[in-house]
Protein backbone atom coordinates (compact mmCIF):
# COMPACT_ATOMS: atom_id res chain seq x y z
CA UNK A 1 0.00 0.00 0.00
CA UNK A 2 1.53 3.36 -1.12
CA UNK A 3 -0.53 6.05 1.43
CA UNK A 4 0.72 5.24 5.10
CA UNK A 5 -2.09 5.49 7.64
CA UNK A 6 -1.06 7.94 10.36
CA UNK A 7 -1.17 6.99 14.13
CA UNK A 8 -3.08 8.27 16.77
CA UNK A 9 -1.06 9.83 19.68
CA UNK A 10 -2.81 9.66 22.65
CA UNK A 11 -2.66 13.15 24.14
CA UNK A 12 -3.99 15.04 27.26
CA UNK A 13 -6.65 16.69 24.68
CA UNK A 14 -8.49 12.99 24.67
CA UNK A 15 -9.08 12.94 28.35
CA UNK A 16 -12.72 13.63 29.39
CA UNK A 17 -12.17 13.23 33.10
CA UNK A 18 -14.25 10.13 33.82
CA UNK A 19 -11.46 7.43 34.01
CA UNK A 20 -13.05 4.36 32.85
CA UNK A 21 -14.30 6.49 29.96
CA UNK A 22 -10.06 7.43 29.41
CA UNK A 23 -9.05 4.12 30.19
CA UNK A 24 -11.07 2.75 27.33
CA UNK A 25 -10.41 5.37 24.70
CA UNK A 26 -7.02 4.52 25.47
CA UNK A 27 -7.36 1.29 24.71
CA UNK A 28 -9.21 1.88 21.49
CA UNK A 29 -6.95 3.85 20.27
CA UNK A 30 -4.01 1.61 20.99
CA UNK A 31 -6.46 -0.98 18.93
CA UNK A 32 -6.29 1.56 15.97
CA UNK A 33 -2.39 2.19 16.27
CA UNK A 34 -2.08 -1.65 15.85
CA UNK A 35 -4.38 -1.69 13.08
CA UNK A 36 -2.26 1.55 11.19
CA UNK A 37 0.69 -0.66 11.86
CA UNK A 38 0.19 -4.12 11.02
CA UNK A 39 -1.42 -2.44 7.41
CA UNK A 40 1.56 0.33 7.16
CA UNK A 41 4.05 -2.86 7.06
CA UNK A 42 1.76 -4.83 4.98
CA UNK A 43 0.89 -7.54 6.87
CA UNK A 44 -1.45 -10.39 5.86
CA UNK A 45 -4.53 -10.03 5.39
CA UNK A 46 -5.63 -12.57 8.68
CA UNK A 47 -3.53 -10.33 10.86
CA UNK A 48 -5.20 -7.13 9.80
CA UNK A 49 -9.12 -8.41 9.95
CA UNK A 50 -8.03 -10.03 13.27
CA UNK A 51 -7.13 -6.39 14.63
CA UNK A 52 -10.10 -4.94 12.47
CA UNK A 53 -12.67 -7.38 14.89
CA UNK A 54 -11.35 -6.60 18.12
CA UNK A 55 -11.40 -2.87 17.19
CA UNK A 56 -15.39 -2.69 16.18
CA UNK A 57 -16.15 -5.14 18.93
CA UNK A 58 -14.45 -2.82 21.57
CA UNK A 59 -16.25 -0.11 19.72
CA UNK A 60 -19.48 -1.38 20.71
CA UNK A 61 -18.44 -2.49 24.30
CA UNK A 62 -16.85 0.95 24.66
CA UNK A 63 -20.21 2.54 23.06
CA UNK A 64 -22.40 0.76 25.75
CA UNK A 65 -20.63 1.61 28.51
CA UNK A 66 -20.66 5.30 27.72
CA UNK A 67 -23.96 5.32 27.11
CA UNK A 68 -24.69 3.23 30.36
CA UNK A 69 -22.54 5.92 32.43
CA UNK A 70 -24.29 8.84 30.51
CA UNK A 71 -27.98 6.80 31.59
CA UNK A 72 -27.02 6.94 35.11
CA UNK A 73 -26.21 10.42 35.05
CA UNK A 74 -29.38 11.68 33.40
CA UNK A 75 -26.99 13.30 30.54
CA UNK A 76 -29.45 15.69 28.34
CA UNK A 77 -28.03 14.34 25.27
CA UNK A 78 -27.47 11.39 25.89
CA UNK A 79 -30.09 10.62 22.59
CA UNK A 80 -28.01 12.70 20.44
CA UNK A 81 -24.74 11.18 21.70
CA UNK A 82 -26.52 7.62 21.14
CA UNK A 83 -27.58 8.76 17.62
CA UNK A 84 -23.84 9.40 16.60
CA UNK A 85 -22.59 6.10 17.64
CA UNK A 86 -25.73 4.00 16.05
CA UNK A 87 -24.71 5.75 13.01
CA UNK A 88 -21.00 4.90 13.15
CA UNK A 89 -21.52 1.32 13.59
CA UNK A 90 -23.95 1.61 10.84
CA UNK A 91 -21.43 3.20 8.73
CA UNK A 92 -18.68 0.65 9.45
CA UNK A 93 -21.25 -2.68 8.88
CA UNK A 94 -22.35 -0.64 5.25
CA UNK A 95 -18.17 0.07 4.72
CA UNK A 96 -17.33 -4.09 5.64
CA UNK A 97 -20.56 -5.54 3.63
CA UNK A 98 -20.59 -3.26 0.45
CA UNK A 99 -16.71 -3.04 -0.10
CA UNK A 100 -13.97 -5.19 -0.43
CA UNK A 101 -11.81 -4.35 2.48
CA UNK A 102 -8.29 -5.00 0.96
CA UNK A 103 -5.98 -2.24 -0.56
CA UNK A 104 -7.65 1.29 -1.19
CA UNK A 105 -11.01 0.06 0.28
CA UNK A 106 -9.21 -0.94 3.61
CA UNK A 107 -7.83 2.14 3.69
CA UNK A 108 -10.55 4.00 3.42
CA UNK A 109 -12.09 2.53 6.66
CA UNK A 110 -9.15 3.17 8.60
CA UNK A 111 -8.92 6.56 7.55
CA UNK A 112 -12.58 7.22 8.38
CA UNK A 113 -12.50 5.30 11.51
CA UNK A 114 -9.35 7.46 12.65
CA UNK A 115 -10.77 10.55 12.00
CA UNK A 116 -14.42 9.43 14.04
CA UNK A 117 -12.94 8.42 16.69
CA UNK A 118 -10.56 11.35 16.97
CA UNK A 119 -13.73 13.65 16.59
CA UNK A 120 -16.22 12.58 18.46
CA UNK A 121 -14.01 12.25 21.69
CA UNK A 122 -12.73 15.66 21.01
CA UNK A 123 -15.93 17.18 20.47
CA UNK A 124 -18.44 14.96 21.84
CA UNK A 125 -17.08 13.17 24.79
CA UNK A 126 -15.40 16.27 26.05
CA UNK A 127 -18.91 18.15 25.84
CA UNK A 128 -20.34 15.28 27.66
CA UNK A 129 -17.30 14.63 30.16
CA UNK A 130 -17.37 18.70 30.97
CA UNK A 131 -21.32 17.94 32.02
CA UNK A 132 -20.84 14.87 34.16
CA UNK A 133 -18.12 15.56 35.80
CA UNK A 134 -17.70 19.59 36.25
CA UNK A 135 -14.59 21.28 37.22
CA UNK A 136 -13.91 21.40 40.92
CA UNK A 137 -15.07 25.36 42.11
CA UNK A 138 -11.94 27.04 44.26
CA UNK A 139 -13.86 28.03 47.49
CA UNK A 140 -11.59 29.74 49.19
CA UNK A 141 -12.58 33.05 49.05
Amino acid sequence: MNNQIERIDLKTEFLIGIEAVDRQHSFLIDLYNDLADKLNQGKDQPEIEEVLEKLFDYTRYHFSTEEKIMEARRYPGLESHRRQHQTFIRTLSDFSSHHNLTGEGLAGVVNFLGQWVQGHILITDKEMGEFLMPPARDTAA
